[in-house]
């Protein structure tokens, strides 16, 4: 029997982000349903140090200042048991900061790499940021098929980079077989470096392959009842948290929507104005199918975005970062796409947000967001890469 063709995914899997989890989740299961029995889809568990010690060093810090410290050490650990039961990882890890030992680590074993999604390609200066370069943007050595699938440079001013830095990634990403990425910034940041634009492309994040289950809707019912949510009251999420600026933006709006009689619940991170932490007893698919139950949500998150979409529920996606007024989000991008972006308010730029909920919410009424083109456009890159890897 001929054995079967290796692909690795390379991307964020192990970090504690309920989005970032189902990413690379979904992104495994859809590629292997593409390719067939033929080939081994698997997701490479290489993870950089830095990023591991600022995870554990953000849950030591937590319990420390007592910020729920029962609450996020559940979180942690339902998020941890979905990656090591749920995701399709390779049997070997790689813990490390340094270049050389993540290449060695990834070399010779596959006839492709997958890179993305998620900000795979962002570049931050810091004590504990990602060092560049590093295994997401591969090597000119690698003899595999080298493809990018949804990855992005999400906040990284790329023109503000020094020549070096602008030499090596331009060297890095010419060597790429298929460049797809997952929003405008990132194929702007192609086209600067002058990648060829015949292989480089927009792609939907891979949780636009999503199969809800009717059973995973049931289960995640009955942990709401069970945690005292009165499922005939209507229910507002925020999917941000409560620090800094963010905590007037979601005072004002728990409180408005509290007046109205509506329960204020939080996923994700603790918001301090949430009557219910539902953290704790949701793991990452759970995560994805709560947003049904959801009659309004406040984010300022990515993924919080697309399950209130896949879900059909009102929704308002927040910017509130001072790098947004020089660069275009991810949040802008997607929602212009679907012709969207009312669903969006920077709060920067403009200050009423009880105004802007008004203007998008009709209470009561039901909403019904036409995602099968960004469906149709992923599957249609993920038969791409079926013809590449014949």
């Amino acid at each position: 029997m001929k054995p079967k063709k290796k692909v690795g995914i390379l991307t964020y899997h192990h970090v504690l982000n309920e989005g970032a989890n189902l990413q690379a989740y979904c992104q495994a299961k859809a590629l292997q349903k593409t390719l067939g029995k033929k080939y081994d889809v698997k997701i490479i568990d290489y993870r950089v140090f830095n990023k591991e010690f600022t995870q554990w060093k953000g849950l030591i810090a937590n319990f420390i200042k007592m910020r729920n410290p029962i609450v996020n050490f559940k979180r942690y650990r339902k998020i941890r048991s979905f990656i090591n039961n749920e995701m399709p990882l390779t049997s070997d890890k790689l813990v490390s900061n340094n270049y050389d030992k993540a290449i060695e680590f990834i070399s010779d074993k596959y006839d492709a790499i997958i890179v993305g999604s998620d900000e795979v390609w962002k570049i931050f200066e810091g004590k504990y940021s990602r060092p560049f370069p590093n295994a997401y943007w591969l090597s000119p050595e690698l003899k595999c098929k080298k493809i990018s699938s949804a990855a992005s440079a999400n906040r990284f001013n790329y023109e503000e980079a020094d020549k070096k830095k602008k030499k090596q990634m331009r060297k890095f990403l010419k060597t790429f077989d298929l460049v797809g990425v997952r929003d405008d910034h990132t194929l702007n940041m192609l086209k600067y470096l002058d990648i060829e634009e015949e292989k480089s492309y927009k792609v939907p994040d891979p949780t636009f392959s999503i199969k809800f289950s009717e059973d995973i809707y049931k289960k995640v019912k009955e942990k709401l009842i069970d945690k005292g949510l009165d499922l005939n009251r209507p229910i507002m999420a925020l999917v941000i948290s409560s620090s800094g600026r963010k905590n007037g933006l979601s005072k004002n709006v728990a409180d408005y929507f509290r007046k109205k009689g509506y329960q204020i619940v939080s996923i994700s991170m603790n918001n301090e104005f949430a009557d219910f932490y539902l953290q704790d007893i949701l793991n990452p698919l759970e995560w994805a199918h709560v947003f049904k139950y959801f009659d309004f949500c406040l984010t300022d998150r990515f993924h919080g975005t697309i399950f209130s979409l896949q879900n059909n529920i009102s929704f308002l996606t927040v910017d509130h970062e001072e790098r947004y007024l020089k660069i275009r989000s991810k949040t802008v991008d997607l929602l212009e796409d679907l012709n969207l972006i009312d669903n969006h308010i920077n709060v920067l730029k403009e200050k009423d947000i009880i105004e802007k909920i008004k203007s998008i919410h009709n209470e009561g009424k039901k909403v019904d967001y036409d995602l099968k083109l960004f469906r149709d456009n992923y599957y249609s890159h993920l038969e791409r890469i079926k013809k590449l890897m014949k």
